[in-house]
């Protein structure tokens, strides 16, 4: 499910076969494509924020800051798929500031 972007990306996202999520800096879904949505166990209409464990917390934190004097990065995080069980996943990110 896409929700924030325009029609080309919104056709890019879903013929992409590697999952693609947009994140805003509080760790909040803007945008999923199919694949990650399925790889994540998220369903966006019940849920736009992604659960991480606490050191993921840090990690995103950090990760952030460093893509916002980079513009982009790398960083690893466990993110809750279920009431139990995380999944590591190694994200590629780039930081783009919203203008209003």
């Amino acid at each position: 499910m896409v929700k924030t972007v325009s029609p080309i990306f919104r056709k890019l996202f879903q013929t992409v076969q590697d999952p693609v999520l947009i994140l805003n800096t509080s760790c909040q879904i803007e945008s999923i494509n199919d694949c990650a949505a399925q790889l994540l166990n998220i369903n966006i209409k019940q849920n736009n924020q992604l659960s991480l464990d606490e050191q993921s917390e840090v990690r995103w934190s950090a990760f952030v800051n460093r893509i916002r004097m980079d513009m982009g990065g790398f960083c690893l995080l466990r993110v809750r798929v279920n009431e139990v069980q995380y999944k590591e996943i190694k994200l590629a990110g780039y930081y783009h500031e919203k203008k209003i």
